[in-house]
């Protein structure tokens, strides 16, 4: 098993392995938000379990949306998945014990969209024999 789609990603290939991480980490954080918004679904919070369960329902699909663009190599949604799951993950950077599982997630999301640029690069370097 070679992971060259970690840093060096010197061909097409790689940078396609380091894009299906990314779906792979999409796909997780959306079951976990779809998981979290059925668990609210039958909480005793009142007050806030409506609010909660709209917001974690919102991040399912939006991972669910950026999952499906990262497969077909959108460099847009990408970027846009790895900012929003900065933003969401911005206070948990301050706290020591709790930053290890955040830190990983966004670096490999850092990486996915690094490799989605790299991948365009490829196929047009492939496509004109530049």
């Amino acid at each position: 098993m070679s992971f060259d789609w970690v840093w060096l990603m010197p061909n097409r290939a790689s940078a396609k392995r380091a894009i299906k991480v990314g779906v792979f980490v999409c796909g997780v954080l959306a079951l976990v938000n779809f998981t979290l918004a059925a668990l609210l679904e039958k909480s005793s919070w009142r007050d806030y379990g409506l609010s909660l369960r709209g917001v974690a329902f919102e991040l399912a699909v939006f991972y669910v949306v950026v999952g499906w663009r990262l497969q077909k190599n959108s460099l847009i949604f990408a970027v846009i998945g790895l900012l929003v799951t900065a933003y969401f993950y911005r206070d948990k950077f301050t706290e020591s014990p709790g930053a290890i599982l955040p830190s990983l997630i966004v670096l490999l999301l850092a990486n996915t969209v690094r490799a989605t640029f790299l991948f365009h690069k490829y196929e047009t370097v492939e496509k004109h024999g530049l």
